[in-house]
């Protein structure tokens, strides 16, 4: 949690962008682009602009 709060919600803070731009935070109807790393961290997916152009495997979560 600590990882992503300085990833994105921070740098999206530092320039007024959380509700104008919604980016900064994993909402439904906010823009994000996610890469989900699995346990090697390996990435497993990647997603950009809410489509799944890559996913290594099925995940189970």
């Amino acid at each position: 949690k600590e990882a992503f709060i300085m990833a994105s919600t921070n740098p999206a803070k530092s320039i007024n962008a959380i509700e104008k731009e919604k980016i900064g935070l994993i909402k439904p109807g906010w823009k994000a682009d996610i890469v989900v790393l699995d346990d090697n961290l390996d990435v497993a997916m990647t997603i950009v602009d809410g489509n799944i152009l890559f996913n290594k495997t099925v995940l189970q979560l």
